[in-house]
């Protein structure tokens, strides 16, 4: 059996959570009202406790950490072909001598 509480606006009784069958009036509150709206900000929030409970700063270690032979390939990477060209040829740029 439902519970029963007056009407807002006519003093009527009427089921909880229901509107007035009198004046039409709704009686629920915002959430119940706005059912997707809650559960978009529920889900939100949870979200929001989740990263900033999991945040142990994993990823921003591992990308900071570098290796000389990282170091030596990014130096490698910066010439021009032209001059891998010519080391690969035993060659000499300026003069181009065969």
């Amino acid at each position: 059996m439902s519970k029963m509480v007056k009407c807002k606006a006519c003093g009527k009784e009427i089921a909880k959570g229901t509107k007035c069958v009198g004046c039409g009036k709704d009686q629920r509150n915002f959430f119940m009202k706005h059912k997707i709206i809650t559960g978009v900000i529920v889900l939100v929030v949870f979200v929001g406790i989740v990263n900033a409970m999991g945040g142990d700063g994993e990823v921003a270690t591992t990308a900071a950490k570098t290796t000389t032979t990282d170091t030596a390939k990014a130096k490698t990477t910066t010439e021009k072909p032209a001059e891998k060209l010519a080391e690969k040829k035993g060659r000499s740029i300026e003069g181009f001598s065969s």
